[in-house]
């Protein structure tokens, strides 16, 4: 080739591998997830999804969901609540109510009974809770069993 013809073709070809580059779809990963503990047995999440004004972070039998009275739509703290009031829709504003399934046989309830608090974050259509360890009552079928501590955090961009 001479050099005029190959003047002429190097522009045409990055243009055209720039063209390429560009309409090549781009995978974005998402950033959903949610670990948790119960006792000192930790647990991760493989699903995310938003029930009403419930998140539900679920791995196998295993679930963590943070209720509230209504979705947050700025960061706040919240009064993590007795559960309890989740089943009389009594959930005040500032409150929310936690619970754990653990193979699908035992619940752990939140208390209310401290004065544990949990973090929402929302920041560029990402939600992230936090609840910090706190007193929960274990329940299998039956009566209460022993009061444990549990802790979590939900991160979803499906907000």
């Amino acid at each position: 080739m001479n050099k005029q013809v190959k003047t002429r073709i190097l522009p045409l070809l990055i243009l055209s591998v720039l063209f390429v580059s560009s309409c090549q779809k781009k995978t974005q990963s998402s950033v959903a997830n949610a670990i948790w503990t119960v006792g000192n047995i930790q647990y991760t999440a493989t699903t995310i999804k938003k029930q009403g004004n419930a998140f539900v972070a679920s791995g196998g039998l295993n679930r963590m969901q943070v209720y509230f009275a209504v979705l947050p739509v700025v960061t706040a703290n919240y009064k993590i609540a007795d559960a309890n009031k989740i089943n009389n829709s009594s959930l005040a504003a500032n409150e929310v109510g936690v619970i754990f399934n653990v193979e699908s046989t035992d619940q752990y309830l939140s208390t209310g009974n401290a004065n544990d608090s949990a973090t929402v974050t929302i920041q560029n259509g990402v939600l992230t809770i936090k609840v910090l360890s706190t007193p929960v009552q274990h329940y299998a079928g039956g009566p209460a069993l022993d009061l444990n501590t549990a802790s979590g955090v939900i991160k979803t961009d499906k907000y």
